[in-house]
């Protein structure tokens, strides 16, 4: 397990890995629960079974899909200084060029490219921070005001700013459109990146903070109508998987907290309602932070008691609790605005929230209140480090 919204600053301080990540099997300690360490290769919704990578399978229940998403590197590259921020791990391995290193160019002006290159600009003010986005302003999703104050703390610190522009990002089989848009000069250990207005950018370490893509969804690819035109998982309100657009839960009824379950489905929509999907990997316009993940999960888990516990009283002999077996409906998932903090190095940030904006030390100090009161709860079952 991983505290995501704090990757980027493992960067800079190795020693971070210790605070945000807590291995699976640590938690998953009692006898009721396992760890396997695998992939899976296909997932049989029909007959609920998970095929693994190794051709294991698994038979669940109950399967909640949270692969989450990553960031891929569009273009070839035989450098080792071109780094996916998508990891902790990876960032701490980055640690190292990044010190040796006199010039860095970020690539992305969401919220993890503007925090990668604040926390480089903060501790290492001697490198030279590139950062190119292809749109007009930084955090886009984010409110104007917090775009300008980003901008002005970029700015403020020497952060050379791409707006509007791109870097041509060749695929793996475009060689010649590779060598045009990533070079290195004779006797330089830097890359020289040219952007599709021409300006050129010349970068010891390459940060790609763009091209998120959902982590895994081949492994739904024998079940019709599961993802969306851009490959992510699509989910109903209740956080089901969806299959069959006609047999799938009608999502045209009013709003409610509690709806009972269709039970006239095909088989495969049957099966598809013992699946679960949260995370990055499903589909949607929300704002992917850790707030929102946590969300998601306790819908997803308590849906989960509520349709086993629907099933244990549909199969029992008592009538009395038949008549309740129909009762039991599942919650809904409510999509809320949550609060987005971005740091901008150790003690500056931006906090919107509906439309409002706090500025300064406050967002810096609240982000770190997010990850203790996150990691706090596995503490207990994190062995100590001697």
């Amino acid at each position: 397990m991983e505290f995501t919204p704090s990757v980027p600053r493992a960067l800079i301080h190795p020693f971070k890995l210790q605070e945000i990540q807590v291995r699976h099997q640590f938690y998953l300690r009692d006898e009721s629960s396992s760890f396997i360490h695998g992939s899976v290769d296909l997932l049989d919704v029909a007959n609920r079974q998970a095929i693994l990578e190794n051709g294991d399978c698994l038979a669940y229940d109950y399967v909640a899909i949270c692969t989450g998403s990553s960031y891929t590197i569009p273009f070839k590259h035989s450098s080792k200084r071109i780094f996916v921020t998508s990891r902790a791990d990876v960032m701490a391995n980055a640690h190292s060029e990044l010190r040796a290193s006199s010039s860095v160019c970020v690539i992305g002006g969401g919220a993890t490219g503007v925090e990668m290159a604040a926390e480089i600009a903060c501790a290492y003010p001697n490198i030279n921070v590139s950062l190119v986005h292809h749109g007009s302003r930084l955090i886009p999703r984010s409110t104007i005001e917090a775009s300008n104050y980003v901008l002005a703390f970029l700015s403020s610190h020497r952060v050379r700013l791409l707006l509007n522009d791109k870097l041509e990002l060749p695929t793996y089989s475009d060689s010649k459109k590779h060598d045009a848009a990533v070079s290195r000069p004779r006797g330089s250990s830097s890359l020289t990146l040219t952007t599709e207005r021409g300006e050129q950018v010349m970068a010891d370490v390459v940060l790609l903070c763009v091209g998120i893509t959902q982590a895994n969804s081949r492994l739904l690819r024998n079940i019709p109508g599961a993802l969306d035109s851009s490959g992510f998982v699509r989910a109903n309100r209740f956080l089901q998987l969806i299959c069959e657009p006609d047999n799938s839960v009608n999502d045209s009824t009013p709003h409610k907290s509690v709806r009972p379950v269709n039970a006239q489905l095909s088989t495969l929509a049957q099966g598809a309602q013992h699946v679960f999907v949260a995370g990055d990997v499903s589909f949607g316009t929300e704002e992917r932070t850790a707030q929102a993940a946590q969300a998601r999960a306790r819908v997803v888990s308590q849906n989960i008691r509520l349709l086993h516990a629907r099933q244990t009283l549909s199969t029992t002999e008592n009538k009395s609790q038949l008549v309740t077996a129909s009762g039991p409906g599942l919650i809904e998932y409510l999509p809320n605005p949550k609060p987005m903090i971005v740091s901008l190095g150790p003690w500056d940030g931006v906090l919107t929230y509906k439309g409002w904006t706090i500025k300064g030390f406050i967002p810096a100090v609240l982000k770190e209140v997010v990850e203790w009161k996150c990691m706090s709860s596995y503490w207990y079952y994190t062995p100590l480090p001697f």
